[in-house]
Formats: C-alpha cells, sequence, structure tokens
C-alpha cells in the first residue's frame, strides 16, 4: 500500500491558490513557494507533528560518508581465554548448533553491503512514493553487527552500522504515526520492537532532539498499543497471544532505551497486563479460549526474549517463562529407544503440533529459557527434529575441547567470512508498506549471557533436571491450573485434561475432560490425543462428519436422525464440577457437565438438536501407583433416542514429523474374551475382557470391570487408531438414552505375552 501525506496536500492546494493570485501580492506567493518546492521534490514522509520534522530535518543531513560501510572480514583474535566467555561466542558460532549467517540463527548479513545511497532521503523520497521497506532494510540486523564485541568484529561501534538501522527505524515510525487505515492492529508491536531496538543500539550517534523526537514516537505509538480493541481476547480470527508476547518485548526495549520515566512506567504496566491477560494460571497463552503447543512457541519466544532484556526488577516475565516451561516439560513424553518426544494435541484450536515440535523453536529461545528457570533446562539435552545438535555436548570435555579446538581454528568464522566475500547485487529498494516490519532472529542467549551459565549448564547435565520429568526416575503428580494434572507413578505415566476449547460450531480442540496421554517407559505414548488441523488433503479435516475418528478420549454418539454429540466439545465453562484431588502418591480428577446447555458457557456437544433432553455427562479418573482407573457415565431422561454411543480412547502410532523419515510405530491391538489374546477386528467383538495394546517393546492393559463390545475403528487417523467400546450394544436400533456407562483400569503389562 502506498502511504501518502495527507497533510501537505491541503496546503499545496492554498499554495497553488496563492500563486494564481500573485498579480496581487508577489510576496505572499514567494513565501509559500517553498512548500509547492518540498512537495514536488519529497514530500512523501509525514511531517505533520514536531517530531516528524526533527527526524525528517535529521534525515536530510546524512550524507554517503555517513553510511557508508567498508566490508571486510571477522578477524580471529585469542582474547577470551575464559570458558565462560569462549562458550558465549561459541553460543552465536558453535558449529555444534549448526548456526551459520545464511540461517535464521544468525542477524541479516546483506544489510552490511548494501550500498550506502539507499539510505539517504533523496533515494527514500522520490517518484512520490517512499521508498524503504522495513522487510527488505531491517533495522534490527545492522543494529546487532554494531553491538556484537567480540574483539575480531570490525563493525563493533560502527557510526554506520548504527545508521543503517536507525533509518529505517525513523522511516517507519514517521509514516505508521500517519497510517489511517482501519485495521485490528493499531500499531505493529513487530514494528515497535525492531524500530527500539534499532534506536536502542543507535543513542549514542544521535543528537539529543533526534532522541526526543523518536521517544515522542514511541510514546506516541504506545499509547496506541494501550488501547483495549486490537488485545480484545474476544476477537478469535488468529491466535492473540503471539502478538501480546511481541508486544511485551517491545515494552522491555522501551524501558531500556527511554529516558522519560513516565513512559518506561507505562510500557511495564502494559507488559504486567498483558502477562496477566494472556498467560493462564497453568502456564499457557490463551489463544482464543484454549491452548496451542505449537503456536505457544512464539509466545515462549519472544517472553524469553524480553525477561533477558526487561531490566531486572521486571520478575514477572522470568516467572512467565518458568511457568510456561514448568507446563510444557511435563506434557512431553519420551520415545524410547530414540531422541523423538510426543505430547498431547487435541486441545489445540489452531494446529496440530505439539510442544516439542512448536514455533519459532530457534536453539538461542532454549538456551535463553534455560538461563533463565531450572525448568527450561531438559530443552537443552533433547535433539529437536526441526534443529538437531545440543546446546550442550554430552560431557564436560567434549564441550571444552569443541569451544577452545574450534575457535583456535578459526572454523566459526569461515561461513561469516565466506559470505561476506561473496559478490551482492542489492534488490531494488522496496517501497514503504505498513505491517512489513521484518524481525532479525536475534541471538539473545548470546546477547543477554548470564555469567556463570557454562558452568551451571555442565553441573546438570549428568543431573536429573537435564531430563523431562517423565524421564526421570522419581514419581510426581502435577496439576496446572486444573487445566491439566501430569502424574508418573508405578511405572506409568498419565496426562489429563480439563481444560478450555475455543467455543463455536467447528470442531477446533477437544476437550470434554480427556485422558490426554498414558505412557511407559517401554511403550512410550501409547494412548495420545492428538489434533489434525493441517493434514495432507482437506477431507481428513476434524469435522463433525468423521466425530468417531476424532483423536481424542470422548464419550460420542448419533441420535436416531443420524446428528452426532461428543463430550470431545464440552468447554470448561460447560463442566458443573471440575475437581483436582492430589495426594503424594495418588489423584483424582472429576468432570460432571451436561450435554445440553444454554447461555455464555453454552456447550457445543450436541449441535443442531442432536440432543434435546437433559443429559448428564460424568467422567471420573483414579490415579495411583495400580493404575489409572476411568469411570464414565451418561444419565439422560429419556427423552432423546440414539442409535450408537463409544467411550473413544486414542491409540496413539506415531505423528508426522518434520526431517523424520520412515515408518511410524504402529500399536498392535489384541481382545481377550476369556480364550487368550486374538488380534483385534474393525467390527465389533462382543465380551471383550481385556485390550492389550503393544507399542515397542512393551505393551499395556485396558481391563473392563465388567465384559464389553469393543471394535477398532475402521480406519486409522494421522496419528492414532481409535478403539471403540460400545456402550449400547443394539446394533444400531433407536435405544432411548436413559443410562450407560464403563469402568476400566488401565495398567502397564509387566510380562509382554
Amino acid at each position: 500500500m502506498t502511504a501518502t501525506m495527507p497533510p501537505l496536500a491541503p496546503l499545496r492546494q492554498l499554495a497553488a491558490r496563492v500563486l494564481a493570485t500573485a498579480g496581487r501580492s508577489t510576496w505572499v506567493a514567494v513565501a509559500f513557494l517553498p512548500i509547492l518546492l518540498m512537495g514536488t521534490a519529497r514530500g512523501q514522509l509525514p511531517q505533520t507533528e514536531p517530531w516528524q520534522q526533527t527526524l525528517h530535518r535529521f534525515l536530510a543531513s546524512l550524507t554517503e560518508p555517513d553510511i557508508t560501510l567498508a566490508v571486510v572480514p571477522v578477524e580471529y583474535i585469542e582474547e577470551q581465554l575464559d570458558d565462560d566467555a569462549l562458550y558465549r561466542d561459541w553460543l552465536l558460532l558453535g558449529s555444534a548448533l549448526e548456526r551459520r549467517p545464511a540461517s535464521l540463527e544468525q542477524p541479516n548479513i546483506d544489510v552490511l553491503r548494501h550500498p550506502a545511497r539507499v539510505y539517504l532521503l533523496e533515494s527514500i523520497e522520490r517518484d512520490s512514493r517512499v521508498w524503504m521497506s522495513p522487510r527488505q532494510y531491517t533495522p534490527m540486523a545492522p543494529a546487532w553487527w554494531s553491538s556484537w564485541s567480540y574483539p575480531g568484529n570490525p563493525y563493533f561501534g560502527s557510526r554506520a552500522c548504527k545508521l543503517r538501522g536507525f533509518v529505517p527505524a525513523a522511516v517507519d515510525m514517521m509514516m505508521l504515526a500517519s497510517d489511517d487505515r482501519e485495521t485490528e492492529a493499531a500499531f505493529p508491536p513487530t514494528n515497535l520492537l525492531a524500530n527500539t531496538y534499532a534506536y536502542l543500539h543507535a543513542i549514542d550517534v544521535l543528537p539529543n532532539d533526534v532522541r526526543q523526537a523518536f521517544e515522542t514516537a514511541i510514546g506516541r505509538a504506545l499509547s496506541r498499543l494501550e488501547e483495549p480493541g486490537p488485545l480484545d481476547p474476544a476477537n478469535r480470527s488468529a491466535p492473540p497471544g503471539d502478538i501480546a508476547a511481541r508486544t511485551v518485548a517491545a515494552c522491555a526495549y522501551i524501558a531500556r532505551a527511554v529516558d522519560d520515566p513516565a513512559i518506561v512506567s507505562r510500557a511495564e504496566a502494559l507488559a504486567q497486563a498483558l502477562v496477566g491477560r494472556h498467560l493462564t494460571a497453568a502456564g499457557y497463552p490463551d489463544h482464543g479460549g484454549g491452548y496451542d503447543p505449537a503456536t505457544a512457541g512464539d509466545d515462549f519466544y519472544f517472553l524469553t526474549w524480553a525477561a533477558l532484556a526487561a531490566p531486572d526488577e521486571w520478575d514477572f516475565l522470568r516467572g512467565a517463562v518458568a511457568t510456561m516451561a514448568d507446563l510444557k516439560t511435563h506434557l512431553l513424553l519420551p520415545e524410547p529407544g530414540s531422541a523423538l518426544v510426543f505430547g498431547p494435541t487435541h486441545f489445540a484450536p489452531w494446529t496440530s503440533s505439539d510442544g516439542f515440535q512448536d514455533q519459532s523453536a530457534h536453539r538461542h529461545r532454549d538456551v535463553g529459557a534455560a538461563m533463565l528457570t531450572t525448568a527450561a533446562l531438559p530443552f537443552l539435552f533433547n535433539d529437536r527434529p526441526r534443529q538437531e545438535g545440543r546446546a550442550v555436548p554430552k560431557t564436560t570435555a567434549a564441550m571444552q575441547a569443541e569451544i577452545r579446538g574450534a575457535f583456535r581454528s578459526g572454523a566459526e568464522l569461515r561461513g561469516v567470512n565466506a559470505l561476506l566475500a561473496e559478490s551482492h547485487d542489492p534488490a531494488p529498494t522496496a517501497e514503504w508498506s505498513a505491517g512489513g516490519g521484518q524481525l532479525s532472529v536475534m541471538p539473545y542467549d548470546h546477547d543477554y549471557y548470564l555469567p556463570g551459565t557454562l558452568t551451571r549448564f555442565l553441573r546438570a547435565a549428568d543431573r536429573p533436571v537435564a531430563r523431562l520429568p517423565f524421564d526421570r526416575d522419581e514419581d510426581f503428580v502435577r496439576s496446572f491450573g486444573e487445566d491439566f494434572l501430569a502424574a508418573k507413578l508405578g511405572g506409568m505415566g498419565v496426562i489429563i485434561h480439563t481444560g478450555p476449547t475455543v467455543p463455536g460450531p467447528e470442531a477446533t480442540g477437544f476437550s470434554g475432560g480427556a485422558l490426554s496421554g498414558f505412557w511407559t517407559p517401554a511403550t512410550g505414548a501409547v494412548i495420545l490425543g492428538r489434533s489434525r488441523h493441517r493434514p495432507v488433503g482437506a477431507d481428513s479435516q476434524d469435522t463433525w462428519a468423521n466425530w468417531w475418528q476424532w483423536q481424542t478420549h470422548a464419550l460420542a454418539g448419533v441420535n436416531a436422525d443420524g446428528k452426532p454429540f461428543s463430550t470431545a466439545r464440552l468447554p470448561r465453562g460447560a463442566f458443573t464440577d471440575c475437581t483436582h484431588d492430589i495426594g503424594l502418591d495418588r489423584a483424582t480428577v472429576r468432570v460432571v457437565a451436561p450435554l445440553v446447555s444454554n447461555g455464555e458457557n453454552g456447550s457445543d456437544a450436541a449441535p443442531d438438536d442432536a440432543l434435546v433432553g437433559q443429559v448428564i455427562f460424568t467422567r471420573t479418573f483414579d490415579i495411583d501407583a495400580a493404575g489409572l482407573r476411568v469411570e464414565t457415565a451418561i444419565e439422560g431422561d429419556g427423552r432423546d433416542r440414539v442409535t450408537r454411543l463409544y467411550e473413544i480412547l486414542p491409540l496413539f502410532n506415531q505423528a508426522p514429523i518434520e526431517r523424520v523419515t520412515g515408518p511410524g510405530t504402529v500399536a498392535t491391538v489384541y481382545f481377550d474374551i476369556g480364550r487368550g489374546w486374538k488380534p483385534a477386528a474393525a467390527k465389533p467383538v462382543t465380551g471383550v475382557r481385556r485390550v492389550r495394546v503393544d507399542r515397542h517393546e512393551g505393551a499395556i492393559i485396558i481391563e473392563f470391570d465388567r465384559p464389553q463390545s469393543v471394535a477398532l475403528a475402521e480406519a486409522a487417523g494421522p496419528s492414532c487408531h481409535n478403539l471403540l467400546i460400545d456402550l449400547l450394544r443394539n446394533a444400531g436400533t433407536p435405544t432411548e438414552l436413559t443410562t450407560a456407562g464403563v469402568a476400566y483400569t488401565i495398567r502397564p503389562l509387566v510380562e509382554r505375552r
């Protein structure tokens, strides 16, 4: 979108009218001539307010020598012999992390090679447009190069580098302040973060009046972000949590950059309010009504960045990172015999990946979080499918050898210098557009490295805190805001979800008081709830048309008219009772909810009048070292007639993972009707007393209180094959819905076969 300068247009029209009458008042015409000339030659950057005029004058004062930069190699200088200092630079350049300037793990290198003329006002204001795209000329990257204090960095402290960051930041702030589009984002927080970052690193080369002008612009942008409308969680058109986290990070940089105590105080208040509004007590950002582990990766990234960059007294940010890391690690179940980890996602409203495959999973995020909280230490010692390599080698000796050996050979600098030496034909300057801000990926684990981190990491390497909770020897029972319960007892792991989902008629996230995961060290996650919002092929999307294939623990069925209903769509607000009773070595979770309800907390469990009578659903989980007992019950008043009613358990095969190829681990299922184990079938088998599920080198047993009619779903989903327990056993005949239920115990099979 081309942005013009509305305030100048009336002035030009007025000047033209005055010139038309110049014969009557020649001196007035001469006085207005500069206005016309300014509008013809430039006049594209807004200059309505004094701060804009000050920034414009400063940009006009810059010449090509001010911004010219000699592109030279980064030198190897062995001045840092301290292990801690070497590790800090190894985090930036170390080969073990596969960080190279061409990747997203380091700041952009092209900004060092752009010709100086593109940053001059005469190049920015031409052809009646503004030619300075913040996406092409990102403010952050040159600012970072000017701040990297490595002795061999020739760009450290460079005035030209700092101005290459400040110029696009100033242009962007001037243009955004006059952008009058109607948009949900009053001021893009990404732009404010990038522009404030660039300003922070350029302060020492800016005149006092320019600093005051830019800080005025920051205050105006902050005012627009303080308005409640754009941050209203009722707007569910997109996940709002990550936008709030970017604003929090921007606020952290405002506190570092701005001298005005009033603006700093407002920034802190806004950051604290956003964390309080968007981060739930359980430890996840509220993505329009539920937890989305993949999208939460962005929140984790920006909150970690903010916590490292913010003033020390902003303890609430470090607490937020610790809370998020604590929940995240307790929802990850290790696979036996591999570095893979899986977690439940059935409750996710937007995406289908778990917390181990989340967004913005840059290594510096995990290292930065581990510097802030012990809860994040497991992220350092578990290889991710998207990002191979550890943040810490397995042994202290290996780490020290790699840090010293690799740096002394200069190997880490070869990738930087190879790119610097390449010929560069810069693309034409792109036109400015609103919302076009581009964040460089800042290696903030390096930039805000906490002294002593290396020693702390090495001490943790061989201790339980370096492993995920379900991979440790000790048992635990944890409740997270009564949205999740995670327990490891008697050689098994259990995750239960009683939290919210996104309300609405679509199948966007499943809850209802569900068994999210059942795990053993030998089987891995053998029962696991998964969403499939982004599968290959639209036919496999979760909709009411394939309700029996939803990969989640649910009580579901169909009425006599073929309309489905499911407890998976019970939101947290529909529960009339939800309790987590926690002991040292036991836990009881109970939920009660009507399947038909009205009002603000109405249920989505029975759309299109699938149920019209009073139908009450109850589910109880009892967990101790002997196993997990599940009791599901439904009670109706007889006004509804149903043809099918199933208790559904999702048996986990394996989820598709980026960079992991080959067939998944298939769960093999057997039924026992009193005559030994027989392979499970896709048609109902009556009299089933037990179900055995083999996975990897282990197995679990699902033992019913009384024999049941059980079948496997005819087709498996992308990750799970559903086990269907028929609670009516009516062969599809319409039956009055009065009382039905099932009770069973799930436990590891100690001796397989």
